[in-house]
């Protein structure tokens, strides 16, 4: 038998418990850290290609699947499914006068219902996949304004996580995230009065001209 030296032993060790480092890490990072973007995931990507329908019935089953289940994989599955960006989500989960989009029917369910069985998925994952469709997000009475109620109440309820997304953003981004945050045909100045006493008072600043912008908007 051919003897093996201790250096080429130890190379072999070490090369094994790298190996099974990285595996280990990887499959921790699918359930800790799922990417947010449907745009930068893959497999999101080829459901979208296919055709809207088919993504919608996609983000269906991966709902269902989460809610019977309620196990981390499952909700991390639909979480990364969920859209990221105002348009997609507009254009899956919006209607028009015309027609209903794909998902209208189900925005209660996997926004609402979502919100309130939350698990797995931290608030800074989840703040900043809704943040990232405030930014360029323009209320309608749909599971838009499903998004607006929701980013309302956990802003006031933690706005120093929320805060710690929303300082990453641009002028431009936080201009049009707080021009979402109040959009709508009513316009509520205790919105506004309760954010004067949890934000740094820069923010408030672009918050108040924002609230102006909408209310201008709607005379």
């Amino acid at each position: 038998m051919k003897k093996i030296n201790l250096s080429s032993l130890i190379f072999l060790l070490i090369f094994i418990g790298c190996a099974n480092e990285s595996k280990n890490k990887t499959e921790k990072d699918v359930l800790k850290h799922p990417n947010d973007s449907v745009e930068n995931n893959s497999q999101v990507s080829n459901v979208l290609i296919m055709s809207k329908k088919d993504s919608a019935d996609y983000i269906v089953k991966c709902y269902d699947d989460f809610f019977s289940k309620k196990d981390s994989l499952s909700e991390v599955t639909f979480f990364n499914f969920f859209p990221d960006k105002f348009n997609t989500f507009n254009g899956l989960y919006g209607y028009t006068e015309e027609h209903d989009m794909p998902l209208s029917k189900y925005g209660e369910k996997h926004i609402i219902e979502y919100y309130e069985n939350r698990k797995y998925i931290t608030n800074k994952e989840y703040y900043t996949k809704l943040f990232n469709i405030c930014k360029n997000g323009k209320w309608y009475a749909d599971g838009v304004g499903f998004i607006q109620h929701i980013v309302q109440t956990e802003l006031n309820k933690n706005p120093q996580e929320a805060m710690d997304i929303i300082s990453k953003f641009t002028k431009t981004e936080k201009e049009g995230f707080w021009f979402f945050y109040f959009d709508g045909p009513i316009q509520d100045k205790e919105n506004l009065k309760q954010l004067e006493n949890i934000l740094p008072k820069q923010e408030i600043l672009i918050a108040k001209e924002a609230f102006n912008n909408v209310v201008k908007h709607y005379e």
